[in-house]
């Protein structure tokens, strides 16, 4: 058992944690990892302030009842002096635990009178195609694998990490380099379609090679994301893997960000927002689902057409094409072999086209 879940089961133990995680779940506007979060939020600030659940919940319906009026906000000042002292250290930290223990207040029919204080939204740093492509070149086939997943079909964490073998059975071992997939988004009741494209096919095969030579069978109920012993993983252990390969060369990597990434590259493409939104797994209202949606195959069309916008593989291609060509072409400037893979390699003028590259090292070579 996880760490995470040992959380959860201790929050269920008690009646008014197992109320709030219920209510939360049946509202539909949250996940799995909602859960786990609120969970860990919760035991938390149980430990800073002495109390477990009930006895937080009976506390404050005894507060309620006071003749004295600033008894009955005492609930309210206790979860104001953690928040402050939280905030003074950890202010991301600070404001999880602030909206998960309001929440928990709040289902079990006792709510705090406390507004949300205002957070400084600082700017969202989007992950690039070209981070991407770099984390992808520094890792293992496990990873490249989840990569390549999230970034092709811009599903969330925790949808794609109950993607099964089955999923893509057909498609791919028809040797398809596009395959469609059927799911379901869990935190909002939808189901959707969207794709995976010659990048994951390309990661997959080679993961799915890596673990039959280890003695792996690959079933229908094998996970898409799994661990080398093909168990399933959890949605936080997706993000910890990410960042630790992005870390390792500087690059800071989340399933959020690549998901944003799938979004921004190609609505930069010009796509329906509508059909991005479908693809992502966002409720449609049912005029927009019936008249903007076209059918699957018209869908996949516009993918395909448009893949280059999220491919890394393609990138890594003519990044390599590029290279090997202004190579070629400084050796046609009499350069040899080896001073001309230095140069290609070391250039400092990598943002310029070929022919600007070439033009400028043929200036200098004449001077």
């Amino acid at each position: 058992m996880s760490k995470a879940e040992e959380v959860i089961n201790w929050v269920r133990s008690f009646k008014s944690g197992n109320r709030w995680l219920n209510s939360v779940l049946a509202s539909g506007n949250a996940s799995e990892g909602t859960q786990r979060l609120y969970a860990s939020n919760l035991k938390l600030y149980c430990e800073l302030v002495g109390k477990n659940p009930d006895e937080l919940i009976q506390e404050r319906f005894k507060q309620l009842k006071s003749d004295n009026e600033l008894e009955k906000f005492a609930a309210e000042e206790q979860l104001q002096a953690v928040f402050i002292k939280l905030r003074n250290q950890f202010p991301g930290k600070a404001k999880n635990l602030l909206i998960a223990v309001r929440s928990f207040y709040k289902h079990n029919r006792c709510p705090l009178q406390l507004q949300m204080p205002k957070f400084i939204h600082e700017p969202w740093k989007p992950v690039t195609l070209e981070d991407l492509r770099k984390v992808y070149e520094h890792s293992d086939a496990q990873v490249k694998v989840y990569i390549a997943i999230l970034k092709d079909t811009g599903m969330s964490r925790d949808d794609a990490v109950r993607l099964r073998y089955k999923d893509i059975k057909a498609d791919f071992e028809a040797g398809k380099e596009f395959i469609t997939l059927y799911v379901v988004r869990k935190k909002e009741a939808v189901r959707y379609n969207t794709f995976l494209g010659p990048d994951s096919v390309k990661a997959l095969k080679l993961w799915f090679e890596y673990l039959q030579n280890k003695g792996k069978k690959i079933t229908d109920e094998t996970p898409l994301l799994t661990t080398r012993n093909l168990r399933p993983v959890l949605p936080d252990y997706v993000t910890l893997t990410l960042l630790r390969a992005g870390r390792k060369i500087g690059k800071h990597i989340i399933p959020h960000g690549i998901r944003k990434l799938f979004e921004t590259n190609l609505a930069l493409r010009g796509i329906h927002p509508m059909i991005l939104k479908h693809w992502m797994g966002h409720k449609l209202p049912d005029i927009e689902s019936r008249y903007i949606l076209p059918p699957v195959e018209a869908q996949l069309r516009l993918y395909m057409e448009n893949y280059d916008a999220i491919s890394i593989l393609e990138t890594i291609r003519k990044e390599k094409e590029k290279a090997n060509l202004i190579e070629q072409l400084l050796m046609e400037l009499g350069f040899d072999e080896t001073a001309a893979r230095t140069m290609r390699q070391n250039n400092p003028t990598r943002s310029l086209s070929v022919g600007e590259r070439v033009g400028l090292l043929q200036q200098l070579r004449t001077e």
